[in-house]
């Protein structure tokens, strides 16, 4: 449990009332968006009982929302052994895994096939295994699961930017056009709207010119990002493979964490 806490100094709790109390204090605090003070009582919770596969479950999201990865992992690893047969705890797990290293999306796509097993209905965990097929290159895949997906959640920019990703890296121009033109339309006053932009016209240039490498189109759409810091982080050379994750690892909203 230490690797949890930098400070231990704080009063745990000594009884089962003093845990939960500890859980509802944590859950406050996350729903008012406080998200260390959630993971502290959290924490607290959890020494009072570590058999709660919901105390770690919250404990994993409060680490996702402080970036703690790996942290995260472990949450979500330790609610799954106590209790292997919840969906959510695999696509938080696997979700988990495409945040922490590229190498590590085949463990995030068994977790995602595992959730689906579970709950084949729900579409959040196709969206994961979208993700997690975009960050291993499998473009093919990943369109297959957001078309399913963006079927029914239809107002989504996020989903488009994520598959117009995905025909982008298969050259399939008009329809990554398509879909950026799409997620511009639904994020008029969001943060990604000078990115898609961006991308759009460097796409146009680069089909009116007739000619040239693709890469090099790629390379030139995210050298210089235009509005691209929650992607990108300003680099002054580009990094391909941070960067696909960067993209396919963006939360579709919180709500889809819950």
């Amino acid at each position: 449990m230490s690797i949890f806490l930098e400070d231990i100094s704080r009063t745990l709790p000594q009884t089962s009332e003093e845990t939960e109390w500890f859980f509802k204090q944590g859950s406050l605090y996350f729903e008012d968006g406080k998200f260390q003070e959630a993971f502290d009582n959290y924490t607290s919770a959890l020494y009072g009982d570590t058999n709660n596969t919901e105390y770690w479950y919250q404990h994993g999201m409060a680490a996702m929302h402080l970036k703690r990865y790996y942290t995260m992992e472990i949450s979500f690893r330790k609610a799954i052994e106590i209790n292997p047969n919840v969906a959510k705890y695999y696509y938080s797990r696997g979700t988990a895994y495409l945040y922490l290293f590229t190498s590590y999306s085949f463990k995030a796509l068994g977790d995602f096939e595992k959730a689906i097993s579970l709950d084949p209905e729900n579409l959040d965990y196709y969206a994961g295994r979208g993700a997690g097929y975009g960050i291993s290159h499998q473009w093919e895949k990943a369109i297959v699961d957001f078309n399913k997906v963006i079927k029914v959640e239809t107002e989504d920019p996020v989903l488009y930017i994520k598959r117009g990703m995905a025909y982008l890296m298969l050259e399939k121009i008009d329809e990554a056009i398509s879909d950026f033109s799409k997620a511009i339309s639904l994020d008029i006053h969001g943060t990604n709207r000078l990115c898609l932009r961006g991308i759009l016209y460097k796409i146009n240039h680069y089909r009116e010119k007739g000619n040239g490498d693709f890469l090099s189109l790629i390379r030139q759409i995210f050298a210089k990002p235009v509005a691209t810091t929650h992607y990108y982080r300003e680099k002054s050379t580009v990094d391909f493979i941070h960067l696909i994750r960067r993209i396919f690892t963006k939360p579709l909203a919180t709500t889809h964490y819950m």
